[in-house]
């Protein structure tokens, strides 16, 4: 049995079932749009972030990997870091795993990205942050966990 992402195409319109990082400017949006599937995704701009936690069984011998889809809202490159850490997003329960997406000017197109997820009964937090120029951002589509396979 896999774990599952709540919204992970963001499909309500509304980021329901994630958390959006401590207050700042720049805020993230559901919008319609960009779409890799369905009609939604999360737009993100420069320093915002989301997060959701998730509890394993993870059954799997040999793990999962966290899909997600990035495509580009424009000129330079654009980075989202992905962190897998325990528990949640607050007191000190230091990162486990990170991860980035790198979207350059040419990728105007949905690129699939992957992270592996250790085996681990423990509560997980993952967060996908943003680093963009202030006026630029990428869209997130489709967040879901799959076995890992053989082609790792």
């Amino acid at each position: 049995m896999l774990p599952k992402i709540i919204n992970g195409g963001f499909e309500t319109g509304t980021f329901e079932g994630w958390e959006i990082g401590p207050p700042q400017l720049n805020v993230p949006v559901v919008s319609t749009e960009q779409a890799h599937s369905g009609q939604f995704s999360a737009f993100l701009t420069n320093s915002t972030f989301i997060w959701q936690r998730f509890a394993p069984p993870i059954e799997s011998r040999r793990g999962l990997i966290l899909e997600y889809w990035l495509t580009s809202a424009g000129d330079p490159s654009h980075i989202v870091t992905v962190t897998l850490r325990r528990g949640g997003w607050s007191g000190p329960r230091g990162s486990v795993m990170s991860g980035a997406g790198i979207l350059r000017e040419d990728n105007k197109k949905w690129k699939r990205f992957v992270f592996p997820i250790p085996r681990s009964k423990s509560v997980w937090a993952i967060r996908f942050y943003c680093v963009a120029p202030v006026s630029m951002g990428i869209w997130l589509d489709d967040v879901c966990f799959r076995p890992l396979t053989s082609e790792w």
